[in-house]
């Protein structure tokens, strides 16, 4: 009984070892070594080692049959090759995915280069090589376009195109990992050996080109652009021009495209001067005593933008064009009209209320306004726009002619050397402000030189046309007749105040319809110095410009 046990356990220990392992019988093992061959026939070399090195059914040579032993040494020493094989392989597919994973890029493209099949290498070795295909022949045409990329660059920098190798100063860390190593060491010599040369690119680049740039892009306007601002501007601008050669000439080697951008530049730099410079003078502010030298000097000059901008419009209305109308705000201002200016007529309807109201605070409060108001008429400059509303003439004045043709009244004359031009009628018969001589719109122009056209005898024999002659070269008269929709002419002065006049000249002391003059006083907006210009008001062109 004890030695049946001994058996069984012999047995046992023979057919199974701990761990599952099993032991594979001579038959087993002589089925599994024909299945070997047969697979190694049909080069199937890795399903091979799956059976001859299974840990779990194990080919032992003890149970190797006679016949079977030269199949066993035949099929070990080929798997053992294999094997060598498929591990070489799979340590250097390891290695390549590492280097991948490491963005080592230009390293790991080697294994593009293995070529890998069932006869040497496992599938799941293969599967790697497949799955980093696509990345790595991306990664590689990047590394093998860095080479040529070096290629180039090295020639650029042997031929001191500087300009065009200057990018590789932008190459990043990032851009460097698909770069071979001999050719990230030829990057690096050459940005070392250009970088000094870069940076003063670089400079004049972003003052000449790029600052340029953002410059021109800063809106021209007269609503957001202060003086001051215009004036930095033109500096800016003028001092890029002006150091343009100098800063061209510190760059190294050939620099052709910088120049190009920069003479692309310089016209629209020349018409950004200009549109400033306009502006500039537009908003140029000028004080007191340089306008009152612009209406007494005739070197002094300013732009029609200009006038318009310092010189204020007189109102329409300065005084009372007869008894029962309105006072107009400006006569009130100079009359210190309290009652007319603020509307206080009808709450102070007579002469003792008037009177008692004059003495309270609130009507002194009145009156320094008013005299604030006044003291600012007189320090401002006015212009006033043509002559007189009524019969005085313009460029587009016409008349009729018999045949029911017209034509234009204002004309060159090649004797006078100039436009004759009417300010307007000048009818003795009325004592009114309207009708006194070298007077517009109530304001009195005395040193306006004038002549007189009897030729209103409808009116009176001693009514007449006030002409002013406008002296002009028959070339600028030629120009004047073409644009006449477009002629305007300016009065500039400065206002002196309400002063009183009696119409005693010679035409109205021979006026019988007046009693051979006009007794009572008249008021006038008295004027200080007078300039007179007639200009294009669509170029804004001046023809004519004289002082009186």
């Amino acid at each position: 009984m004890k030695q049946q046990l001994l058996s069984t356990f012999l047995i046992f220990l023979t057919v199974s070892i701990g761990n599952g392992q099993n032991i594979l019988k001579k038959k087993d093992v002589s089925m599994r070594l024909d299945l070997i061959i047969t697979n190694i026939e049909n080069k199937e070399y890795e399903k091979s080692m799956g059976i001859f090195y299974n840990n779990q059914e194990v080919i032992s040579e003890e149970n190797i049959k006679k016949g079977d032993l030269e199949k066993y040494k035949l099929i070990k020493n080929t798997l053992e090759q294999k094997k060598q094989e498929f591990d070489r392989n799979k340590e250097i597919v390891h290695t390549y995915q590492k280097e991948f994973h490491s963005e080592n890029y230009c390293f790991a493209v080697g294994l593009l280069d293995l070529k890998l099949s069932s006869e040497n290498s496992y599938e799941e070795t293969q599967r790697i090589q497949n799955n980093l295909y696509k990345p790595l022949t991306q990664a590689k045409q990047k590394c093998d376009d860095n080479s040529r990329n070096i290629l180039d660059w090295e020639r650029n920098y042997q031929t001191k195109d500087f300009e065009s190798l200057y990018k590789i100063m932008d190459v990043n860390l990032s851009d460097k990992k698909y770069f071979f190593q001999s050719d990230l060491r030829k990057l690096e010599i050459l940005q070392k050996n250009i970088e000094d040369k870069f940076q003063v690119y670089y400079t004049v680049r972003n003052q000449l080109v790029d600052g340029t740039k953002e410059k021109l892009k800063l809106p021209v306007n007269l609503k957001t652009l202060s003086y001051d601002q215009s004036r930095r501007y033109i500096q800016e601008l003028t001092h890029i021009l002006e150091v343009a050669n100098s800063e061209l000439q510190k760059l190294e080697g050939n620099n052709p495209n910088i120049i190009q951008e920069f003479e692309t530049l310089r016209p629209q730099i020349l018409n950004k001067l200009e549109d400033l410079q306009n502006i500039s003078n537009l908003i140029k502010p000028f004080s007191q005593s340089e306008l009152s030298k612009y209406l007494t000097s005739q070197e002094e000059k300013m732009t029609i933008e200009q006038i318009y901008q310092h010189f204020k419009k007189v109102d329409s209305k300065l005084v009372k064009s007869d008894e029962w109308a309105e006072m107009p705000d400006f006569q009130a201002i100079f009359e210190l009209n309290v009652f007319e200016y603020y509307n206080l007529n009808n709450e102070y309807d007579s002469e003792l209320k008037k009177q008692v109201f004059e003495k309270t605070n609130e009507y002194q409060n009145y009156r320094k306004d008013l005299i604030q108001k006044r003291d600012e008429i007189l320090a401002n400059f006015y212009y006033h726009k043509g002559f007189n509303s009524v019969r005085g003439e313009t460029f587009t004045t016409k008349r009729m002619n018999l045949n029911g043709t017209s034509h234009f009244v204002v004309n060159y004359d090649l004797k006078k050397k100039g436009f004759p031009i009417s300010i307007g009628d000048v009818l003795p018969y009325y004592c009114s402000v309207s009708f006194m001589p070298k007077t517009i719109s109530h304001l009195e122009f005395p040193s306006l030189p004038t002549s007189k056209v009897y030729d209103l005898t409808a009116n009176s024999e001693n009514s007449y046309r006030e002409i002013f002659l406008i002296n002009v070269s028959e070339e600028v008269a030629l120009e004047m007749e073409n644009n006449r929709s477009n002629i305007e002419t300016l009065l500039l002065f400065q206002i002196k105040g309400i002063e009183k006049r009696r119409l005693n000249d010679i035409d109205f002391r021979n006026e019988k319809r007046n009693n051979n003059g006009c007794k009572e006083l008249v008021d006038v907006f008295a004027t200080n110095n007078l300039r007179l210009i007639v200009f294009n008001k669509s170029t804004n062109k001046i023809y004519f410009d004289k002082v009186y």
